[in-house]
Order: C-alpha cells, then structure tokens, then sequence
C-alpha cells in the first residue's frame, strides 16, 4: 500500500507496523522503535506574490505554511525567527501546490523546496534559501522484513542526494 500524508503520520503508522517503509521529512528527535536513514537534503526557498520585493526579512509575510503540527512547519518558523522575520501565518496546507497557488494569488508568502516553488505556470517572487530539511527513509527496529521492501529501501537509498524532483513530505 502506498500512503501520502504528513511526515507525522508515517513515522506513526511506521512505528505501529501499519506501514514497512516511509520516506518523510526528519523528524525533530529520534522515534522509539523506528529508524531512520539520511536521502537527501532539499533547499528551502521563500517566496513571496508575483511583482513583490523581496527585501529583508522583517518585510516578509504574512506566511501561508504547512500545517502547525508538520516537521517543515517546525523548521520553517524556527528559521523565520532567527531571521528576524515577522512570523503570521494567514493560511496552511499540506499541499505544497495550494500553497504554491495561495502565493500566486498573493495571500500570502510561503517557503517550499525549489521544486515544489517552481513552476511554468505562474511566477512568484523568489527569494534566498533559508533552510535545509532532510528526507529520511524510516523503518520499524528489529523487524522481520519483507525482501520487496528491502529492495524499495535499497533504490531509495541509491538516489542521488540532491532534490530531482517532487514530493509531497510536510
């Protein structure tokens, strides 16, 4: 079975045994009974509506994020504050696209992987990376294993560490 949803919520069903395999964002300590493997790391973008400067961080804002209880969320505001940045959040999704589209219609600035923040449709205002957060596979401790998802692990794991293409991990 595959599962899209928040990094949260597959380090859960991981740790329960619902799910073998996950890959998601890394989360902020380690996870009782689950261990984790280092993917790759993604730049972190802000990006603020079309036409608008992007000028120090205390002129960024306000935010459309991911959702208060996501890893990136976490990283993202942490971030925000040590920059000086004003940190109001007007809107959230886990949607990295709705928040790519929130942006567009100029609710909002947002920060997203540079693949998930550009697109040939629409251009917002780009700004410095900020951030990086790391995607890691995550697996159940000392499990019997099933050999097919060895093998997903094993191509996971052969990847190139840097961000290629989508995903949808918060």
């Amino acid at each position: 079975m595959l599962s899209v949803a928040s990094s949260r919520s597959l380090l859960n069903d991981v740790q329960r045994g619902t799910l073998d395999l996950a890959v998601c964002v890394e989360p902020p300590e380690p996870i009782a009974g689950v261990d984790t493997t280092s993917l790759l790391s993604e730049p972190m973008i802000v990006y603020g509506p079309p036409d608008s400067t992007i000028g120090t961080p205390r002129s960024w804002g306000p935010w459309v994020l991911f959702p208060s209880d996501s890893h990136t969320r976490r990283l993202v505001v942490e971030r925000l504050r040590a920059l000086g940045a004003p940190v109001m959040i007007a809107a959230e999704s886990h949607q990295p696209d709705v928040l790519r589209e929130m942006v567009l219609l100029g609710l909002g600035w947002t920060v997203l992987p540079r693949s998930q923040g550009e697109s040939e449709r629409g251009d917002m205002a780009v700004g410095d990376e900020i951030l990086e957060r790391k995607l890691v596979l995550a697996r159940r401790s000392g499990v019997v294993t099933d050999p097919a998802v060895d093998e997903l692990a094993h191509r996971l794991r052969q990847r190139p560490t840097t961000n290629g293409g989508r995903n949808g991990s918060s």
